[in-house]
């Protein structure tokens, strides 16, 4: 029984992979020719940042800080409102 999951575990990996080729082959077809109604460019991108994360989901870290340094300069990093005037 082990051995069944082992090899479906495997060919389910492989159908994956497969899938992620056939992709990126459509995508490059559609590159290299843009004429003829084909379906959604768009879906296509979806299904590859959805197949392929690692390739192609767009991993963006913003660093902005904007807020960070304002609340440094009016010296209120750090510290806890207590409702109380004058206290930390």
């Amino acid at each position: 029984m082990e051995a069944n999951a082992r090899d479906y575990r495997d060919r389910f990996e492989q159908a994956k992979r497969d899938f992620g080729d056939f992709l990126e082959q459509l995508a490059l077809s559609r590159v290299t020719d843009p004429q003829g109604n084909r379906g959604s460019d768009m879906l296509v991108v979806a299904l590859l940042n959805a197949n392929l994360p690692s390739k192609y989901r767009p991993n963006v870290t913003v660093v902005d800080n904007t807020a960070k340094d304002l609340l440094k300069r009016l010296g209120m990093t750090g510290t806890k409102r207590t409702g109380k005037e004058g206290a930390p």
